[in-house]
């Protein structure tokens, strides 16, 4: 999950503590790991910003000529979980107390279809996949969608690398064939 802050707050869920053990030796309870939720100011990707600079005041934060999207700081909790090498229970207990502490909870924007059924293109009955970046390139040229909008749905959604291929590749003949016909 992504979070935003209109400051800089390093959120903690639980402190590194030593194992603690009895008086014969064993183990009574594990060491734990520091697990804390560091935001970053200046980070935040473009859908994230404009969401902070509706919701957030920026009361008294210095005039300065410094933009008020520069002071929204950012925390991704999967990076985080990447980063520090977390289990999923410690990654769900930051979440958890961001949420509960009221942190605004950002998602990016996903991109409409390119075509209302493109992602149930059925290319002359079968489904393989072969067949189906050929109707969608076929489709694309046909049709005159935006090459690079078709590969952005496709990374978001789909993510069919053959796919993302096909396209990239009709992306690379364009220029050339513009130069030929000039």
């Amino acid at each position: 999950m992504q979070f935003i802050a209109e400051n800089v707050p390093q959120v903690f869920v639980r402190s590194e503590n030593p194992a603690v053990y009895d008086t014969k030796g064993r183990m009574v309870q594990p060491k734990s790991r520091r697990v804390s939720a560091e935001f970053k100011r200046g980070t935040a990707p473009g859908y994230a910003r404009e969401i902070g600079l509706k919701a957030f005041k920026f009361s008294g934060l210095p005039q300065d000529g410094i933009s008020p999207e520069q002071w929204i700081s950012f925390y991704d909790s999967v990076q985080g979980q990447k980063q520090y090498g977390w289990t999923d229970e410690e990654r769900e207990a930051i979440e958890e107390k961001l949420i509960t502490q009221g942190y605004l909870r950002v998602e990016p924007t996903r991109r409409k279809a390119p075509w209302p059924a493109y992602d149930k293109l059925v290319a002359q009955g079968a489904r393989t996949i072969e067949k189906v970046v050929a109707k969608i390139a076929e489709k694309v040229v046909e049709d005159g969608y935006d090459v690079d909008e078709v590969i952005a749905y496709e990374a978001e959604n789909l993510n069919r690398a053959a796919v993302i291929e096909a396209l990239s590749e009709l992306l690379v003949s364009e220029p050339e064939e513009e130069l030929i016909s000039a």
